[in-house]
């Protein structure tokens, strides 16, 4: 049985669910997500509903353990490797470095990390891609636009602005260009690739 903690937005969410997939697809082992960090996050909530695959939910019982108080959790991750709490292996990312290791794991795993990086899942790239279709095709202004980018060479660039915007906390974090700077660069873009048309949609 393979276990994946998710938390944080969509993209993170995205990597931490194909990670995982690739460890059950190569393991022939049943995935099972763990969506009660959404329950402590009051930003966030579980977001791969619309993606093209039929999830299991794994029972809080199971995965109790794993949410000690901040407190505890170095003490707790230093006995679990040497106390089997459960018979689930808890592979805790340190790193946002790709980490071959991951790649080999067998038995009965729990993913608690970020996973970032498409090497986890590469080997398995067109059963990913298949699962992140749509389960319902795009209606009104959705579809309209799918169509325009379909009859074009089109390039999507997101910026994430929101929370880096409205968070303080966020924003200390990470920083924030004004969107001045992004609307430039994406003239500049334009210029130099001869774009016929451009669109920038703000939101804050």
């Amino acid at each position: 049985m393979i276990i994946v903690r998710l938390n944080g937005g969509l993209g993170n969410q995205l990597f931490q669910y194909a990670t995982a997939r690739r460890l059950s697809y190569f393991n022939q082992a049943q995935l099972f997500l763990d969506t009660f960090s959404f329950k402590r996050d009051p930003l966030r909530e579980y977001s791969l509903t619309p993606y093209n695959f039929s999830p299991f939910f794994v029972s809080f019982k199971k995965v109790a353990i794993f949410y000690a108080p901040a407190r505890f959790r170095k003490v707790q991750h230093f006995l679990y490797k040497r106390i089997p709490f459960t018979r689930y292996k808890w592979v805790k990312q340190h790193s946002l470095r790709f980490d071959p290791e991951v790649l080999t794991l067998k038995g009965d795993i729990y993913l608690d990390g970020y996973w970032q990086s498409e090497k986890y899942f590469k080997d398995i790239a067109t059963l990913i891609r298949h699962e992140f279709t749509l389960k319902m095709p795009p209606e009104g202004k959705n579809a309209e636009f799918a169509d325009y980018i379909q009859s074009l060479t089109a390039v999507s660039l997101h910026i994430r602005r929101g929370d880096y915007v409205t968070n303080p906390h966020t924003a200390s974090v990470h920083g924030l260009c004004s969107l001045e700077y992004y609307r430039e660069a994406a003239n500049r873009g334009q210029q130099r690739g001869q774009a016929s048309k451009i669109e920038v949609n703000n939101h804050p």
